[in-house]
């Protein structure tokens, strides 16, 4: 599992927008990419409690690799030590928001040292993170990742 902070963001907006929708559009961007390194903190310091909080429930992570994980088998794998984290990186990150505000993707690319099910493992991934502002809060809805060869 590669849940992605920031360490660079690239705003997008378009050209023809107002000036007040840009501050808001990156206030948004701001706000999702706080979120997502809170993700990657939960993540590092293996707290369970906040990973249930910033993970939606319906929460999917998918690989390339074949590993399909929803909330409730992540937050197992945590509490149980079968997933930590030594190291967790990111790097050219990018956040993409939906006109409405409500939703939206970060995407990157991460370095990762850990252990998953007493297995070590060391990557280097690209991510998708898909968020949506649920009862007034970001949350985590999905994660794709694809493993560099």
């Amino acid at each position: 599992m590669h849940p992605a902070g920031t360490s660079s963001t690239s705003e997008t907006r378009s050209a023809q927008t107002p000036a007040l929708s840009e501050q808001s559009t990156a206030s948004v961007e701001k706000e999702i990419e706080r979120v997502n390194d809170e993700v990657v903190s939960a993540m590092l310091h293996s707290d369970p409690d906040a990973l249930g909080r910033l993970l939606a429930d319906d929460y999917r992570y998918v690989s390339d690799v074949g590993l399909t994980l929803n909330k409730l088998e992540v937050l197992a794998l945590i509490r149980t030590g079968n997933l930590s984290y030594e190291q967790l990186t990111t790097m050219d990150s990018k956040v993409e928001v939906n006109k409405e505000m409500i939703k939206g993707e970060l995407t990157g690319r991460a370095q990762s040292k850990g252990q998953l099910r007493r297995q070590p493992f060391t990557d280097l991934a690209f991510y998708r993170n898909a968020y949506e502002k649920r009862d007034g809060r970001w949350q985590l809805v999905s994660e794709t990742v694809w493993h560099r060869r």
